[in-house]
């Protein structure tokens, strides 16, 4: 039987983006040490609140396993001469091991025998590691900010002010910044600020639970949402997902109480994101929503304590609300007043760059750019697209997004079909949708002048910061340039555009060579070199396999529709039972031909049946194989080749491919590079 060993750091208020990272740091940091000290255990349970770390160790092992030590010394033939005296290597080793030269033996090795000692080490017990493991855990814990107070040395994210450790219920000899350890916890701040003896982990969680504080994190989390999920519906609303800010109120508080308030009349008619985002970004209110999708007239807002008057709470909360959409509605009045074209120029004193000039230089190279983009892509959306990206940066100066960043490109939209004269839907939907995705795998654009839009920002974006040297470092990307072709990849994939990438690539340097005046064929080559990265990136994030992701990509990648065809293609067929004896054959075919092209070949060279039985296969699918390879049909391709796969194998049985005759090698190299052809635009098998 092990034992438990529980552990509660109190402190004062952790900031809720901190718990967490927290705990899966302690959760890692534990297991590592406790694999070091070599004390095994059943489990591990970790919790935070915003004023306690928990750990609990259950089933730990009472102390380390004996362990039988072999150190080994110099070879045995010389460490003792023919009359057994030791030689002064042998006299050297045994005083180092604190031991008598007698008392060493002769140990086997692959080396031969060398001269060595045995020793038994019986284990520690656990309560002699516990109290320094414990010490080096809480010192290991790494915080994006932490700190120092009063005159202590050791740093943490917030003072400690409490500990507990117990080890089988008694105290751990264990102190940290002044504070030692004890078996006395602490309640909710304002409900029972009281100490609490505690004698392990579930005495603990039921005393604290009283002391209302709702310790486990995943179940303080699911209380909010259920009292959320209670209070929609006595409403007869909903609320309106939010995962992001459930976790950051679920690190707030310790004894969650949800109560609902009512946003004034007077502020519904705003567009719902200028209502939410105050109450999300400043306030942590849940936003809810009617049974037509629309935002009701309702908040919630989750207090950490049990209010006697909860109306005396919502009423302050409702106060607060009140001011801050006060502002809103100012800013976003305001703002109606200046439609966003005339916005537009004034971008000219908005940096964007000090190497790329302003947010209308910008607009500038964007605009040249959707021209070409219109062109390859959709010629009757030539002026929309147009008139879209000019207008795409406009919000950037309205006052709501000066005071909510989040909201660029939501408020261009808003504003464009709320102005004096309203511009297009399309365009106004464009405006938004140019920002998406705003991560990998988030949502993309759905409308296609959207899709566009956000091309071309995208593209402009990525040239222009690589032209002038601002490329992603292992340190960073502050332009999120990696998550710039990341989604130039998704929507022209997602949208199965056939464009030629490099082409691409090669307007978008041309429309911004007067203010980057870099050297095209450079730029070029980089911005290709960085696609190839981010494509295998994205390629292997869909499960394919790394080998297959390169030996596709090596075949080129400048249109990518076709290129990720190839490589699920590949994958696909790389499941089946045909494909190791299929790669293992074209492999060889692959490496033995190198980059030769394929050649001219004279059946009448031909000496063994072999080469014409081989010749007369590829003949017989050549046509087939073509016609699928150029349809886009990869997978059937492969499959087709794969009848052929015998005949190679009996080639290489039967024929020597590098003979003397060199009318003969050369044959039989032109035969094989005729066979390479065949998969040749599908993978480079001498990467497979």
């Amino acid at each position: 039987m092990g034992v438990e060993l529980f552990l509660e750091i109190g402190v004062e208020e952790i900031p809720s983006r901190f718990l967490v990272p927290a705990m899966a740091d302690l959760r890692r940091l534990t297991e590592g040490k406790l694999g070091e000290a070599k004390l095994g255990y059943d489990d591990l349970y970790v919790t935070a609140t915003p004023r306690r770390l928990v750990l609990q160790v259950d089933n730990l092992s009472e102390q380390q396993a004996d362990e039988t030590v072999e150190k080994l010394g110099p070879a045995w033939a010389s460490a003792f001469d023919e009359a057994g005296n030791p030689s002064k290597q042998a006299i050297g080793f045994a005083k180092g091991q604190g031991v008598e030269p007698s008392d060493l033996i002769e140990i086997e090795t692959d080396k031969g025998p060398r001269a060595g000692i045995r020793k038994h080490v019986p284990g520690r017990p656990a309560a002699e590691i516990v109290p320094a493991l414990l010490g080096e855990l809480i010192s290991s814990i790494p915080w994006a900010k932490s700190m120092r107070w009063a005159s202590y040395s050791e740093r943490f994210v917030r003072p400690v002010r409490w500990l507990v450790a117990l080890l089988d219920g008694k105290t751990v000899d264990l102190a940290f910044a002044g504070v030692k350890a004890g078996n006395e916890t602490l309640g909710h701040r304002f409900h029972h600020p009281e100490a609490i003896k505690v004698g392990g982990l579930n005495d603990y969680l039921a005393k604290l639970k009283d002391a209302k504080v709702l310790v486990d994190y995943d179940a303080r989390r699911a209380e909010i949402a259920r009292q959320l999920q209670d209070a929609a519906s006595r409403l007869s609303i909903k609320q309106v997902d939010d995962e992001a800010l459930l976790d950051q109120v679920t690190g707030l508080v310790e004894w969650p109480v949800v109560l609902i308030g009512t946003i004034p009349e007077a502020y519904m008619g705003l567009p719902a994101e200028v209502i939410i985002t105050p109450m999300r970004a400043h306030q942590k209110y849940f936003a809810f929503e009617n049974s037509g999708g629309g935002l009701a007239p309702h908040f919630g807002v989750v207090s950490g304590l049990e209010a006697k008057e909860p109306s005396v709470v919502i009423a302050g909360n409702e106060r607060v609300l009140n001011a801050r959409l006060a502002d809103a509605k100012f800013f976003y009045d305001e703002d109606l007043k200046m439609p966003l074209f005339e916005r537009v120029e004034k971008l000219a004193g908005v940096v964007y760059h000090r190497k790329l000039g302003s947010y209308k230089d910008k607009l500038d190279r964007m605009t040249t750019l959707s021209g070409w983009v219109a062109d390859q892509l959709a010629p009757t959306q030539k002026s929309a697209l147009e008139r879209a990206v000019l207008l795409s940066k406009a919000d950037l100066l309205t006052q709501m997004v000066g005071e909510f960043a989040e909201l660029q490109g939501v408020m261009g939209r808003e504003y464009a079909t709320r102005q004096a004269d309203p511009e297009p839907s399309d365009v106004a939907d464009a405006i938004y949708e140019h920002y998406l995705p705003k991560s990998a795998g988030g949502e993309l654009p759905k409308s296609e002048l959207g899709a566009l839009c956000s091309v071309v920002d995208k593209m402009d974006s990525l040239v222009s910061c690589l032209a002038v040297g601002l490329a992603p470092t292992g340190k960073g990307d502050p332009y999120a340039l990696r998550r710039q072709a990341l989604g130039i990849i998704e929507i022209v994939t997602n949208r199965q555009w056939r464009i030629s990438l490099a082409e691409f690539v090669d307007a978008a340097i041309q429309a911004g060579l007067s203010v980057t005046k870099a050297d095209p064929a450079a730029v070029r080559e980089q911005t290709l070199e960085f696609f190839k990265v981010r494509l295998a990136n994205w390629l292997r994030g869909q499960g394919i396999g790394g080998e297959i992701v390169d030996a596709v990509l090596e075949i080129g990648f400048d249109d990518l529709v076709e290129t990720v065809s190839r490589a699920k293609a590949v994958h696909a067929f790389s499941q089946s039972g045909d494909y190791a004896a299929f790669a293992a054959a074209f492999k060889r075919v692959a490496n033995i031909t190198g980059r030769q092209e394929v050649g001219d070949v004279d059946p009448a060279v031909f000496q063994d049946e072999s080469e014409k039985v081989l010749w007369d296969a590829f003949q017989s699918v050549r046509e087939d194989v073509g016609a699928l390879t150029a349809d886009g049909r990869y997978q059937d391709a492969l499959e087709t080749i794969t009848g052929i796969r015998p005949k190679v194998d009996a080639f290489f049985d039967n024929v020597m491919v590098m003979a003397e005759d060199e009318r003969l090698r050369d044959n039989r190299l032109g035969l094989l590079a005729n066979v390479k052809s065949l998969f040749s635009q599908i993978a480079d098998f001498r990467r497979l």
